[in-house]
């Protein structure tokens, strides 16, 4: 990779005044052939040798059983503003599965030329896929057995820096390059786990002495899971940057008490199976690929990055569940990957299907007892779905008793600076799903002014989509799913006349099959005579890229479920 870079900024000379090229020894190389920094006033200096150093990867201190990881550190000598820097860089791989590129064009920055080049025998079955290829001139010359492909762009305007940018393929050229077959790989990937997941004495002793006297299956299961959770750490590179042979034993990960993703997954499978429970590792992509446009040109083009977790399923009944994605605080059956396309060993590939009550969602409700002076007695209760169950719990079960005190102190605080506790926290961990509550009396809570009495419901106006900014240039990526239901209801004190403002209904259609929103209120009297207002927001996002000229629609449906007409309820007495 040859790289011609002229700084212009201050930050430019920050960024860019230092080469990092992390590697693995085990089967790649990566050296600096040449770098060079011409600066304005015609000096042009080279890097000596102590300007290179050679250090070990973060997780190689805490994973020693792994080849080590090491980074090529390069330091620039006279980088200045207005400096030239040239800089060459060869890498070298080896027994990799099968080759796979991405190569995007253009960036942050702007760009006068791009050039790549692939150079590979002409029988080699390469399979090759470009987006937004009209930015791109390609020209092949054939030089006895080999083929030179070579694309050019530019020049390339900067990108504007925006957040929740979808993957470079989406709205800028870039080559998919790959000599693998899914199938094939799963045959490779199959060898290698099946090694490693033979269940020696140690393993079977130890998985004897969980389920000793456990005969449900999903006790057994759960008893295993939550052993490896506790007892096995997560440390070490992602499996993908090792060779297959650098898979681990179930033996020796449960001997050493720590391993990667994949060597935690081998071990729990190999635990399970040693129970008696049907377990099969699988590859689950965790990149923001969720939506159909986004992963198909991945999966046409096999890349070696895409499918990068591993996890464990196990088939209760007709459903699956996943497991080696959470702790022993998770719900068995929820996952974080949820719909995340998944590749088994067989070379199937799907999605992650996780069953309704399992699935990550949110549901708050508030109860408001207004009181003729505008006092209220506020009750709130969360209730905690999916893998924010798992989140729930570890916070609560490992909170201290003074650090609890603190943490109810602050919630109070959030309902109302003026709001006093009723009771204690409540707090339910044992139960699917997880619980909170509590309740705080609040003087002047709502407003009141001759006969009228103003109120703001409690967490209604709140935002669609999170955005910063007033336009967008580049296309929006909403990679998660997520389901909220909001509900609050309001108990009004006797003699009201009549209520002049009522937050309006709301139902949202929301482009580019982004979702719905829907508000709506209902009316009702208790048994003592009182009215009873109940108020319900549900929303649900599904995971989209929405193009540019789609923002302003979504800041004016922001806008809207935002405004103060939302959550302003006014009452006459």
């Amino acid at each position: 990779r040859t790289t011609v870079r002229q700084v212009l900024t201050y930050a430019g000379k920050k960024r860019f005044a230092e080469i990092k090229m992390p590697f693995n020894p085990a089967w790649q190389t990566a050296e600096l052939v040449e770098a060079t920094v011409s600066n304005r006033n015609g000096a042009v200096r080279t890097v000596a040798p102590q300007e290179i150093n050679l250090m070990d990867d973060s997780w190689v201190a805490g994973a020693s059983r792994y080849p080590a990881g090491k980074i090529r550190v390069v330091s620039l000598p006279g980088v200045e503003v207005g400096s030239v820097i040239r800089t060459t860089v060869r890498r070298t791989q080896q027994n990799a599965p099968f080759f796979s590129l991405e190569q995007p064009f253009g960036g942050f920055d702007p760009v006068d030329s791009t050039v790549l080049e692939i150079v590979a025998p002409h029988d080699l079955p390469l399979r090759i896929d470009t987006c937004h290829g009209d930015m791109l001139h390609l020209s092949c010359t054939t030089n006895g057995a080999l083929v030179t492909r070579r694309w050019e762009a530019g020049p390339l305007p900067a990108i504007q820096p925006e957040e929740e940018l979808p993957p470079w393929p989406v709205y800028r050229p870039t080559v998919l390059a790959s000599a693998g077959e899914w199938a094939s790989y799963g045959r490779e990937l199959r060898r290698a786990f099946n090694i490693a997941m033979r269940a020696d004495q140690n393993v079977q002793k130890r998985v004897r002495s969980l389920v000793k006297g456990i005969h449900d299956p999903d006790a057994r299961l759960r008893a295993i899971r939550d052993d490896v959770a506790k007892s096995i750490r997560e440390d070490g590179p992602s499996f993908l940057d090792l060779p297959l042979t650098c898979l681990t034993s179930a033996e020796r990960t449960l001997a050493d008490g720590y391993g990667h993703a994949a060597d935690r997954a081998i071990l729990l499978a190999a635990m399970l199976r040693a129970a008696g429970i049907e377990a099969d590792p699988v590859l689950v992509s965790g990149a923001p690929r969720l939506v159909p446009t986004l992963l198909d040109p991945f999966v046409a083009t096999p890349q070696l990055n895409l499918y990068d977790r591993v996890l464990v399923k196990v088939l209760r009944g007709r459903k699956a569940i996943y497991l080696n994605d959470s702790d022993q605080y998770a719900e068995a059956g929820a996952t974080p990957n949820d719909r995340h396309p998944f590749f088994t060993l067989d070379g199937n590939t799907g999605r992650v299907a996780v069953a309704a009550p399992y699935r990550d969602r949110s549901r708050t409700e508030w109860t408001i007892a207004l009181e003729v002076d505008g006092g209220a007695t506020i009750t709130t209760t969360n209730w905690y779905f999916g893998s924010a169950c798992a989140d729930f719990r570890k916070e609560y079960e490992e909170m201290q008793p003074e650090e609890r005190s603190r943490h109810f102190q602050g919630l109070v605080a959030e309902v109302s600076q003026s709001a006093i506790a009723v009771g204690d926290l409540v707090t339910d961990t044992a139960a699917y799903p997880g619980y909170r509550s509590f309740t705080v009396k609040a003087a002047r809570y709502a407003v009141r002014e001759g006969k009228n009495l103003t109120l703001l419901l409690p967490d209604a106006g709140t935002p669609l989509v999170s955005l910063r900014a007033d336009q967008r240039t580049n296309p929006l990526l909403v990679a998660q799913p997520r389901e909220n239901e909001w509900t609050c209801r309001v108990i009004l004190p006797a003699g009201v006349r009549k209520l002049p403002v009522l937050p309006p209904e709301v139902n949202h259609e929301l482009p580019d099959s982004l979702g719905r929103v829907r508000m709506e209120s209902h009316r009702s009297r208790l048994a003592d005579g009182r009215t009873l207002l109940t108020f319900q927001r549900t929303t649900a996002i599904e995971a989209t890229i929405l193009p540019a000229d789609t923002y302003p629609a979504l800041l004016e449906i922001n806008r809207h479920l935002t405004h103060p007409q939302l959550r302003t309820l006014l009452v006459e007495f």
